[in-house]
């Protein structure tokens, strides 16, 4: 997801020849039960660090995710894992070639914390138990007065979701999840990572279709319980507005030509205000083409719109 501002472009027409990003990630296997994760990311374009992407704030290796995981799915569909995650939020995928849906900018959380789960081949049931405050991604619970020292674990993310084979040529994935603190709970004015008064729940409810896999089909829908306080403005004349739930809708499909092209389509959008008020929301529409070469690369083409804004 690109991430156009003030520090990355200026104008209205902007060119670019830069490093987007680069990962790297190794998985070992300690022994039958004990495996590891550690993921490397360098995102000059979209790092939150301050200055340019020259400077050195953005130009730094993060590590993304760090796993510990506990289990052998081979003798028992029972596993844990602890450490720095995505958390398992409903559908945060996307059949683009490269750019991100808006559902995932909207829900996607990334955070310390720690899982049990129940894997077999159609059900998939997790538990995660995450550390309070504002974390990496869109998770955030109060953790004392006006503090966002994630000093406790008190917010959970919970989710299952089922798989079963229709026929030879077609599977069906179904699947709903909850959070316990989303990050829409700040007042007005917002400002993200600041610490909030009072959690704001959500929940999400998605699908993945996929046919003779040449074609695949994905929907997926997400709410929070409550008004976000911060989409009220108190300032005349927008005080007219009400405050407004955060909801995302993700509707997208991919075809595989043959075994080189595919052509994809996306819409997703972030509805954050009333009708009439000017952060309403925002939409994505996307439409894709990719070429694998040689089974290790892939060339795409996208063309987007984003109309909106929240």
């Amino acid at each position: 997801m690109r991430h156009p501002t003030a520090t990355n472009q200026i104008g209205k027409v902007v060119s670019e020849a830069v490093v987007h990003s680069f990962q790297f990630a190794l998985t070992g296997a300690l022994n039958d039960w004990i495996t590891t994760y550690a993921e490397v990311l360098y995102d000059p374009e979209q790092s939150f660090g301050a200055g340019t992407i020259t400077a050195l704030g953005r130009n730094l290796l993060d590590l993304r995710k760090g796993i510990v995981v506990f289990g052998d799915l081979n003798k028992y569909p029972i596993y844990a894992a602890v450490g720095k995650m995505d958390a398992p939020f409903g559908e945060m995928g996307s059949v683009n070639p490269f750019t991100n849906s808006t559902m995932w900018h909207a829900f996607a959380g990334l955070s310390y914390g720690a899982q049990v789960g129940f894997k077999t081949d159609a059900i998939n049931a997790v538990f995660m138990a995450v550390q309070g405050g504002a974390q990496s991604g869109s998770l955030n619970t109060p953790v004392g007065d006006g503090t966002n020292v994630p000093s406790q674990v008190n917010n959970y993310v919970a989710d299952v979701n089922y798989t079963t084979q229709i026929n030879d040529d077609l599977n069906v994935k179904v699947g709903v999840s909850y959070m316990e603190g989303s990050a829409y709970c700040h007042d007005f004015p917002v400002t993200h990572f600041f610490p909030c008064k009072k959690s704001n729940p959500a929940s999400t409810a998605c699908g993945r279709v996929n046919f003779q896999d040449r074609l695949q089909v994905l929907a997926a829908y997400a709410t929070t319980a409550n008004e976000w306080p911060g989409t009220f403005n108190p300032t005349a004349p927008l005080n007219v507005f009400k405050a407004s739930k955060v909801t995302s809708l993700e509707l997208g499909a991919k075809y595989k030509i043959n075994d080189n092209y595919a052509v994809s389509g996306e819409f997703s959008n972030f509805v954050a205000g009333p009708d009439g008020a000017p952060w309403h929301r925002q939409n994505q529409i996307i439409v894709g083409v990719d070429r694998s070469v040689g089974g290790s690369s892939k060339l795409f083409l996208e063309l987007f719109k984003v109309d909106g804004y929240v």
